[in-house]
């Protein structure tokens, strides 16, 4: 019987991939942050004397918390730094994957502006030259699947938010200047050197 190795396999999409692996009549080993300590070097290496050979192996593992930049420790940064980076290696060094068989990698391209009001999500691609500022009390949302074009302005104020939903396209050269809401729905193209400033909410 092939095997499978899934990190995270407790809960969220590493337990959906455990479990679809399982329905395939595969011996999978489903680890929680209990069973292997990705930032914690020692916890590894211990897993890959015990676990050195696989078909499949699926590195997944959770994210930071928010902090804000200033407080982020000498001490986080090598934590983080193993979890996400460090550790992934060091299995991938020592575990041999069998002929035929698969490594995943599970990632997150999300951005976490420390004070909350800047929220960025996935697959978020911004072209060149964009500029984003957050000004006093105002936060700019901007959701998944976005393409940002080259030169864009994204501009927030005030108590106001700046909103871009998913899969919508922006620019080049457009600049939004909020000093009210500026709500931009679902699946929006906004051609290019539009000017949008606001005293008011907008939506489009």
């Amino acid at each position: 019987m092939k095997k499978a190795i899934v990190l995270g396999a407790s809960r969220g999409i590493g337990k959906s991939i455990s479990d679809s692996l399982k329905k395939l009549d595969l011996d999978v080993v489903s680890l929680s942050s209990n069973d292997i300590d990705t930032s914690n070097l020692d916890s590894v290496n211990r897993f890959a004397d015990e676990n050195n050979s696989s078909d499949i192996l699926v590195l997944n593992t959770g994210g930071p918390p928010i902090i804000e930049f200033e407080k982020i420790s000498k001490e986080d940064w090598e934590k983080y730094h193993n979890q996400l980076f460090v550790g992934f290696c060091t299995l991938l060094q020592k575990i041999k994957i069998n002929d035929g068989g698969y490594v995943f990698a599970i990632t997150s391209n999300v951005i976490k502006e420390p004070n909350s009001k800047l929220i960025i999500s996935d697959n978020v691609y911004f072209r060149r030259n964009v500029e984003i500022r957050v000004h006093k009390n105002s936060i700019i949302q901007i959701n998944r699947n976005i393409r940002i074009d080259r030169g864009t302005r994204l501009l927030s104020t005030n108590n106001s938010k700046l909103h871009i939903g998913n899969n919508s396209k922006i620019g080049p050269y457009c600049i939004f200047n909020g000093g009210d809401n500026i709500f931009i729905g679902k699946d929006c193209l906004v051609s290019g050197f539009v000017y949008l400033q606001t005293g008011r909410e907008a939506n489009v």
